[in-house]
């Protein structure tokens, strides 16, 4: 009986031993990451690869107009301090300011699936977002395009005399044209101008191989401005790799600081937070939301507590305008005059308690009703639909996929009544009056694939 009790004694002893073992191993481990975070951000004392990823952010960003080399200059240094003040204030940069940015940008050239495109006998290579653009078929050029024409990158060789009449045709047709500016041949040519129409920007270079200028021209409109950049400052001579962090790097071990342990049975949103209504973005870095949602709140967070700031309050719209430093690679089409009819079905994306586990909207089914006028807010569909809360903001389509409005939800003092939806020429007059640009595109992708255009907002 007493070795019996001896040998309890014993595992006993050994058990907490190894639980304050264990709890010593985590505290310092902790402290190690929170320590290595708050380390100063200097992207030039790290790898090239690092300073390329950090470069090719930076000008998804918009801050940076240069080459993707992972050549750290002063340039690469300004727009460096421009954006990370921008997105996190002012004070001492520190590396998980860095690891946020980096975080953020890795998931978008997921979604984007990025990749480096080398075409044969070009002797050059650049990045191109394959899931918005895909390939035409073009006699002496290779091209690519995506489905609204608002990207178009073009590859071709020209001899000394046709590229010469290249850059100079960009110069005339500049909307501010200097006469007295002439293209030079070089063997690094770069031509960039915004075109007569306001709308198309062009950049072009071409690089001398043997006899030939081997040329990448990018054409694009505002609702492709951040691809662009990317894909112009990633032109360079040969083969590059792609868009990575070394898995050995000081930027992906701050990532992975910044994460904390992975617990995958976990919602990657605000702890202890329930969405508290839903945003859409209409371009790249504009969303509209619920004006409901700022009531209680001074101020709104994407999933990852990246605050938005406030552009519009529209309060007879029912309805909020903001702006995201994160850019979306993907926004809701809103062409069309779209007119719902009484009887019709419609579908509203939207976030609720239960469905940020997967950062994904859920789908809620109704039917429009008819029109309510409410006071002096003007005409709303009634339609009935679920109005969880945090689904405030979802945009309402119709069974062809054309957006019929906004939810904005049902009276206070009537929790059984039909839902209110702004109607989408309501909301289109408001963008325009408002110089907000929006994809006037009437055919919509699945909005409901994640991650995408619309999310879930947070109070702060």
């Amino acid at each position: 009986m007493t070795i019996v009790r001896q040998h309890g004694r014993l595992r006993f002893f050994i058990f907490a031993i190894l639980t304050l073992m264990l709890a010593i191993g985590l505290g310092a481990g902790q402290a190690a990451a929170q320590d290595l975070l708050e380390k100063p951000a200097v992207p030039r004392k790290m790898a090239d690869a690092e300073i390329r990823f950090v470069q090719a952010a930076l000008a998804v960003d918009g801050s940076y107009e240069g080459p993707i080399d992972g050549n750290w200059s002063q340039k690469s240094q300004l727009a460096f301090v421009q954006t990370m003040r921008d997105q996190f204030g002012p004070g001492q940069i520190k590396l998980a300011d860095l690891a946020q940015l980096s975080r953020r940008f890795r998931t978008a050239l997921a979604g984007g699936r990025w990749e480096p495109v080398a075409p044969d006998g070009a002797n050059l290579s650049y990045v191109l977002p394959l899931a918005v653009v895909g390939p035409l078929n073009r006699q002496d050029e290779i091209a690519h395009a995506d489905s609204d024409g608002h990207l178009i990158v073009r590859t071709r060789a020209y001899d000394a005399e046709g590229v010469l009449a290249l850059h100079n045709w960009l110069l005339d047709n500049a909307l501010q044209p200097d006469p007295a500016r002439r293209a030079r041949l070089s063997d690094d040519m770069v031509t960039t101008a915004v075109l007569t129409d306001r709308t198309n920007t062009v950049y072009i270079r071409s690089l001398r191989h043997g006899q030939k200028y081997v040329t990448v021209i990018v054409q694009w409109t505002p609702q492709r401005a951040a691809e662009a950049r990317l894909i112009s400052g990633s032109i360079q001579p040969g083969v590059q790799a792609p868009l990575e962090l070394p898995a050995d790097g000081l930027l992906l071990k701050a990532i992975a600081a910044l994460d904390g342990p992975s617990d995958p049975a976990r919602p990657n949103v605000p702890s202890g937070s329930v969405p508290v209504a839903t945003g859409f973005y209409v371009n790249n870095t504009d969303l509209v939301t619920s004006l409901a949602a700022l009531s209680d709140c001074k101020a709104l967070t994407l999933a990852d507590g990246t605050r938005l700031r406030r552009l519009r309050i529209a309060r007879v719209h029912g309805l909020a305008l903001m702006t995201s430093p994160v850019r979306s690679a993907s926004w809701v089409r809103l062409g069309g005059n779209v007119e719902a009819e009484p009887g019709q079905q419609v579908i509203a994306l939207g976030f609720g308690t239960e469905s940020p586990a997967n950062l994904r909207p859920g789908r809620s089914h109704g039917r429009v009703q008819g029109d309510a006028l409410i006071g002096n807010n003007g005409l709303r569909l009634s339609v009935t639909l679920p109005n969880p809360p945090g689904s405030g903001g979802a945009p309402v389509f119709l069974g062809d996929g054309r957006i019929a409005g906004v939810l904005l939800g049902r009276p206070a003092d009537e929790p059984q009544a039909p839902a209110h939806v702004l109607p989408a020429s309501r909301l289109t007059a408001l963008l325009q009056r408002s110089n907000t640009l929006f994809d006037r595109a009437e055919t919509q992708t699945d909005v409901a694939e994640g991650p995408g255009p619309i999310v879930p907002l947070f109070c702060k």
